[in-house]
């Protein structure tokens, strides 16, 4: 490492993270502490989280009752072609998004019908609660996030002899999430589509339902 890059590290660590409310000094060159830092490259932004599928677990099942239900529908059959090409090239080596992270689904019989039920639940999620994704990156990341955990990762020794798990770079987030969301944009508002008027047919029935019932007048004389 250089002596400037140094110095620059040294001035830029004398500085507070920018993240709002945090008053830790910054981490190496980043505008961010180290804690921020570490959110940003693993969730797509300093405020980024993990959401784990308890979370969605709402979406989760609606998501894969609607794909269950529609495998032979063109849309589904369109959508898993893509996800299965992607895992079959990159199993095979050939050069492709996320080569590592996806061989390793394939390699632990992760289905194409499992990918897309995961970002389909994500992306449902997002409609409900913009303000836990709030943007595109963070819907990436978590998409990515989600897909990845369906097959364990590798693990290793660490140097201080402690079992550890291998970590998907950001940059294999970020572009694994953007390549569905890109690819897939169209089938994910499908789906969230034909919910809503699921949704809106169930909430008609009941307004129906609770309508008041004409009673007949008594006669008194």
């Amino acid at each position: 490492m250089t002596q400037p890059i140094n110095q620059s590290i040294t001035r830029n660590k004398q500085m507070r993270c920018k993240a709002p409310g945090c008053t830790n000094p910054r981490y190496n060159l980043s505008a961010h502490c180290r804690a921020h830092f570490k959110n940003a490259y693993l969730y797509g932004d300093p405020l980024g989280r993990s959401i784990p599928r308890r979370e969605y677990r709402r979406e989760y099942e609606e998501a894969s009752e609607l794909i269950k239900a529609n495998l032979t529908h063109p849309a589904t059959e369109t959508a898993t072609e893509f996800i299965q090409k992607w895992l079959d090239a990159c199993s095979m080596g050939k050069a492709c998004v996320a080569a590592s992270e996806m061989s390793r689904l394939a390699q632990g019989g992760v289905t194409s019908v499992q990918v897309l039920i995961e970002a389909t639940a994500l992306y449902l999620y997002s409609q409900r609660h913009p303000k836990s994704l709030p943007d595109d990156d963070r819907l990436s990341y978590q998409m990515a996030n989600a897909v990845f955990r369906l097959a364990p990762q590798a693990s290793y020794v660490s140097y201080v002899g402690k079992r550890a798990y291998r970590r998907a770079s950001g940059a294999a987030r970020r572009a694994t999430g953007k390549r569905l969301r890109d690819a897939l944009g169209l089938y994910f508002v499908n789906v969230h589509s034909a919910i809503r008027r699921k949704e809106e047919a169930e909430q008609g029935m009941r307004e129906r339902l609770w309508t008041p019932l004409h009673t007949r007048a008594t006669n008194n004389h």
